[in-house]
């Protein structure tokens, strides 16, 4: 990360010192390309938050090796291709997560038109506790966070 902040000081320097008109329009395309990234990075959060998704400790539906029933829905405006999400519980009435480890993403592949759901079961996360009300996966309150989406 530093040497491209060397490098780009001493391009910049290189700049000013041969043409010092340049440095304006070096200014210039650095603010269109900051703004272009900011602004795409605006639509992407704001279409992230489009697609919901629901979590259920549902061992009717879903087998043993996977008893978390995940439902995503899409309600953007575009096709949905492809989620990352993590899932997180909690003891209920507690803010602390008995599930920190959110570096394990699930994804889901499943193309959805939009106003289109689905879902599927998932193999619950590590946890932190094996003893007291987190031993039961099931009396604990499951959520999940989109971390990444794909759209058409």
């Amino acid at each position: 990360m530093w040497l491209w902040l060397i490098a780009l000081a001493l391009t910049l320097l290189v700049i000013l010192r041969l043409w010092p008109r340049a440095i304006f329009i070096v200014l210039a395309a650095v603010l269109v390309l900051g703004a272009a990234v900011f602004f795409l990075m605006r639509h992407q959060t704001e279409r992230l938050t489009l697609v919901h998704t629901r979590v259920a400790y549902d061992r009717l539906v879903c087998p043993e090796d996977k008893p978390l029933l995940v439902t995503i829905t899409n309600a953007a405006d575009s096709t949905l291709e492809s989620a990352s999400f993590s899932l997180h519980a909690s003891v209920p009435g507690y803010s602390s997560t008995v599930t920190p480890y959110t570096y394990k993403q699930y994804r889901s592949d499943k193309i959805l038109q939009p106003g289109e759901k689905h879902s599927a079961c998932y193999p619950k996360p590590l946890m932190t506790r094996s003893s007291g009300p987190a031993a039961d996966p099931a009396g604990l309150e499951w959520s999940a966070r989109i971390d990444d989406a794909d759209f058409r």
